[in-house]
């Protein structure tokens, strides 16, 4: 299959992987508690024929040119144009948990985008029966697999990584990871976010790194943070920092100055020992 083929066929091949995910199905499951209940998520395992040769995996999606995505047994991932029927040799339903994570795991630094979400969705219906290959994943080479088992771990906290979580988020080159890395030690509900974020304020040299860290703080409920948020906003031109530097301010505190920086620098010099009275001794 093409480079190009691979390119014009992501999009239809995450949208109909997306439409086939436990995690959509478990969406539109009944809440009803006299309705049947849901069925265990499942994936469909096959076995084809390719001219003269045969090929067996688990069915990840199809191409609008009608290639499937197969999950291979060696953790490869191959495409397969299947014509006519007759070349669907078997097929067969299995429990998603039938499908080793080590496989969807190595699959996460994929080429393709689409690939690597459906990999990344199944890894997050597996659970916790995935956790060891997604923490093995967090150190993968490829950046792209780092980033996507951090996601998986954002949605499926495994506090057993989270020394390499919190890794990832201060050694990781790729700012893309940082960010994932901070949202992962943020599902883990861990005492110390707060100076983790404060770290990350003062010294990531990213942008979207030290915005995602600010977001974090306005949600803290913690009001020591008023004053390194302010410090940060001494020098800062970056629109969007500001803005949102603004909106966490705007979340401790319940006022409104919107971008106002003397409003809000005012207001604390008049409220702080109020506030935090234990700060004005």
């Amino acid at each position: 299959m093409s480079a190009l083929h691979r390119d014009v066929a992501a999009l239809t091949l995450l949208l109909l992987a997306a439409a086939a995910s436990p995690a959509a199905a478990a969406v539109d499951a009944p809440t009803d508690p006299a309705a049947p209940a849901a069925k265990a998520p499942t994936v469909a395992r096959v076995r084809v024929a390719v001219g003269s040769e045969e090929r067996v995996g688990w069915r990840l999606g199809v191409d609008e040119a009608g290639a499937t995505a197969l999950l291979q047994d060696d953790g490869a991932v191959a495409w397969a144009m299947v014509e006519p029927v007759e070349a669907w040799l078997e097929s067969e339903e299995l429990p998603l948990s039938a499908l080793p994570p080590a496989h969807l795991a190595g699959a996460l630094g994929h080429e393709m985008a689409p690939i690597r979400e459906r990999c990344e969705e199944l890894l997050i219906a597996q659970g916790p029966l995935a956790a060891a290959a997604v923490g093995e994943a967090v150190r993968a080479p490829s950046a792209e697999a780092r980033r996507h088992a951090l996601q998986v771990l954002a949605e499926r906290p495994a506090k057993q990584w989270r020394a390499r979580i919190r890794e990832r988020l201060h050694e990781d080159v790729e700012p893309a990871v940082r960010r994932a890395a901070l949202a992962a030690y943020a599902a883990l509900e861990c005492d110390d976010l707060v100076p983790v974020c404060l770290a990350l304020l003062k010294f990531d040299d990213d942008a979207r790194v030290r915005h995602d860290a600010i977001g974090r703080l306005g949600r803290s409920r913690d009001l020591t943070v008023i004053d390194p948020l302010l410090a940060h906003l001494d020098g800062c031109e970056e629109r969007s920092l500001r803005l949102v530097t603004f909106d966490a301010l705007r979340r401790l505190t319940g006022r409104k100055f919107g971008r106002d920086e003397a409003a809000w620098r005012a207001w604390w010099t008049n409220h702080h020992a109020e506030l935090l009275p234990e700060e004005a001794h």
